[in-house]
């Protein structure tokens, strides 16, 4: 067996710190919502052609602030070649903060009939115990096609936030006490270092591009012959 030569050695030392430093541990999984199966509440919905955009607001688990996957029930038919997007947004509580977080067309989702699921899954970093609304812009589909939702009659309703849609005479309404059917799973750790592990990070490189110069310098030293 062949042993790593010394500057292989410390490049290896070295990419393990950085490896350790910027990747961390998502096994630790938290759910909220309200859950993804009828038969606990009255499904409704205003269709597609008076609210374009539907959704709900949430809160970040104070000790889980990576959402992994957010997920929709659907609360009518929807055509076949649709693709609706789904957004991600800091909410005020009453309106969304300024550019979206995510921004992106469901290439991947089962919501074609009554009762089907919408699905984005992603990694993305939020502040933990943050308020945010998750949203599905659903223009171009059909004109029945709506979220389900139920009222706070029922015994699965979400605490952390509620309904909200938008049209263009109302602008922003969030129901109080409404929910749509959601789920949205959340994980701990990071997948960006922190200031104190970039700091890390560069001190690191440093150091392994200060062994590789005097590696270079002990191979130009000149050789003396003694006789």
């Amino acid at each position: 067996m062949k042993f790593l030569q010394p500057h292989a050695r410390h490049f290896v030392l070295v990419f393990g710190v950085i490896s350790s430093i910027v990747t961390k541990d998502l096994s630790a999984q938290s759910t909220i919502g309200t859950g993804l199966v009828y038969g606990f509440g009255g499904s409704g919905g205003t269709g597609s052609a008076l609210y374009p955009i539907q959704g709900q607001s949430f809160t970040v688990p104070s000790a889980f602030p990576i959402l992994t996957s957010f997920s929709f029930l659907s609360g009518g038919v929807i055509d076949f070649q649709y693709k609706p997007t789904f957004q991600l947004f800091a909410w005020t509580g009453s309106v969304p903060i300024g550019a979206p977080i995510v921004n992106t067309v469901l290439n991947a989702y089962t919501t074609y009939n009554l009762g089907g699921v919408l699905t984005f899954s992603s990694n993305v970093p939020l502040i933990a115990g943050g308020s945010y609304v998750a949203l599905l812009d659903l223009t171009g589909s059909l004109p029945s096609y709506s979220l389900a939702g139920f009222d706070s009659s029922d015994p699965h309703n979400y605490s952390g936030g509620n309904a909200v849609v938008w049209n263009k005479s109302a602008g922003w309404l969030s129901g109080q006490g409404v929910d749509m059917y959601f789920t949205a799973n959340f994980a701990t750790g990071s997948t960006v270092p922190e200031p104190t592990s970039l700091e890390m990070v560069i001190l690191a490189l440093s150091a392994l591009g200060a062994i590789r110069k005097i590696q270079s310098r002990r191979r130009e030293l000149p050789i003396s012959i003694v006789t």
